[in-house]
């Protein structure tokens, strides 16, 4: 291509995007999270704090202190750097699997760890642990929570209340109410030892798997229990209970809410809101128009009744396993939504979407958050913070790194709203459409320039405020510039 015209066409560009009024724009906080050993699915469960800033990541698969031991990291966001905090929390058996689910806090100083592969006691019945972060080290808080017989892996899925006082387990194999019926028991942590609070919640039947996935209010006074393989509507159809504790009783909160058609799954995973009012539910593999792509779906609970808030959402294609992963913000109206099997890019590279709820209908926020490599399942796990603008992503079957094999990695992005995106610079095209380098209002002062892909990723970063592009691929890109009035950003297209 001439010269020439790449310079008019690379200005042309630039007009275009700078008319474009961004609305939200998300960001990677920080660099990857990565595994550090051979096939140990560092992100298979991740869990944000509140704010945000701290995040635990789970690596079940890990040997270091035994075969699939499994460990947990929790690292803090330091001035844009995840720094860990304290010392890696190993399993203490071989084959414990430590990590494949967790939970922190809303202040990220306590943290449940569920090791459901756990046979050291009873095979494979699974147990769960809760640490409080003291004086830089995270010491265990209370008992070890056991399972209570042989294959019914509990901590198959568990949540802490906000104040980390109360946590919820969930056994989906246990045979209370029939053979794998599952449940899920409630404990308050009462003069350093885990008491229940209530009964065991039971499956409804046999084969329900109840309990393989679970969300608590904030006070840890309402809880919803997912039971994916339910036959309510036809076989696995699946359906969701919510419960409220009244009395030293768990008592349904709201009529079940069921799957529409054998084979969704629904149930598969679920999030509540902080007041336990508005329930997120993801269905697996849900058909849709013929397709087996997945939907989530959400409710709000009016009298005695869960009432569908806005559309449903469903996958992008067939089998990318939408609603494996679902979280609700605190007040309900964002939504996270995964596709850990998408095949857009790649092979089961994997999509997570972040919604907003608008005008009744759930509007997609910024844009698709991809998996880098093939097989990389990004989205299996996810977490958001309070106000549904932080998003962690799990990747744990990511093997791109040399002489490796699921070693697995995590991300965190920030989405930023309009309001913080108001650009007061402009970018002016220099040396034949090679170099860039922004202008300024007078009162205007410039700190910091960054570039990332569309997928948020950081690809340049300068405290001079020019880039040279001859180095950069072709493609869409986020300019963001630190200025003395804020943090402003701009959309550019480089040809």
């Amino acid at each position: 291509m001439p010269m020439g015209f790449k310079r008019l066409l690379l200005t042309f560009s630039l007009c275009l995007f700078f008319t474009f009024k961004l609305s939200f724009a998300q960001i990677q906080v920080g660099e990857d999270i990565v595994g550090l050993s051979y096939s140990e699915s560092c992100g298979s469960a991740v869990s944000l704090s509140s704010n945000g800033k701290i995040i635990a990541v789970g690596s079940p698969g890990n040997s270091d202190n035994g075969n699939v031991s499994g460990m947990v990291r929790v690292f803090e966001n330091k001035s844009g750097n995840w720094v860990q905090m304290g010392q890696t929390i190993y399993g203490e058996f071989p084959n414990e699997l430590s990590g494949t689910n967790l939970s922190l806090s809303s202040d990220g100083t306590t943290l449940a760890i569920s090791s459901h592969g756990l046979r050291q006691f009873i095979f494979n019945a699974g147990a769960v642990r809760v640490f409080k972060y003291i004086q830089n080290s995270w010491v265990q808080y209370g008992n070890t929570i056991y399972g209570e017989n042989r294959g019914f892996l509990s901590g198959r899925s568990l949540e802490l209340n906000d104040d980390g006082t109360i946590v919820a387990i969930g056994a989906p194999y246990s045979n209370y109410n029939g053979t794998s019926s599952g449940h899920v028991t409630v404990y308050k942590i009462e003069s350093n030892v885990w008491r229940n609070m209530g009964e065991r919640i039971v499956g409804a039947q046999a084969f329900d798997q109840s309990g393989v996935s679970l969300s608590l209010s904030s006070d840890g006074n309402i809880i919803a229990i997912g039971s994916e393989l339910n036959d309510a509507a036809g076989s696995a159809s699946g359906h969701v209970r919510v419960f409220h504790y009244l009395n030293n009783i768990w008592v349904p909160y709201g009529e079940e809410i069921k799957g529409n058609y054998p084979g969704d799954y629904f149930g598969t995973s679920v999030s509540l809101s902080s007041d336990g009012n508005i329930l997120a539910v993801g269905a697996r593999t849900a058909t849709v128009n013929g397709e087996s792509t997945g939907q989530t779906r959400v409710f709000r609970k009016t009298m005695n009744e869960w009432i569908q808030m806005g559309q449903s959402i469903n996958g992008s294609h067939s089998e990318s396993g939408n609603g494996g992963s679902v979280n609700l913000s605190e007040n309900g109206n964002f939504l996270v939504i995964d596709e850990s099997f998408n095949q857009d890019v790649a092979f089961r590279a994997g999509l997570v979407k972040l919604y907003r709820f608008e005008n009744d209908n759930w509007v997609q926020v910024g844009n698709n958050i991809y998996g880098k490599f093939p097989n990389d399942n990004n989205g299996w796990s996810t977490s958001l913070s309070s106000d549904g603008l932080t998003v962690a992503i799990g990747s744990p079957s990511n093997n791109s790194s040399s002489n490796s094999s699921e070693n697995g990695y995590a991300r965190v992005f920030k989405f930023k709203s309009s309001a913080e995106n108001n650009t007061s610079f402009d970018v002016i095209v220099d040396n034949d459409g090679d170099e860039l380098y922004l202008t300024f209002d007078k009162d205007t002062s410039f700190k910091e320039l960054r570039l990332f892909e569309m997928s948020g990723k950081l690809v340049y970063e300068s405290f001079d405020p020019r880039i040279t592009t001859t180095n950069l691929s072709t493609g869409v890109y986020i300019l963001q510039a630190v200025l003395n009035t804020g943090t402003k950003t701009k959309k550019i297209i480089i040809e």
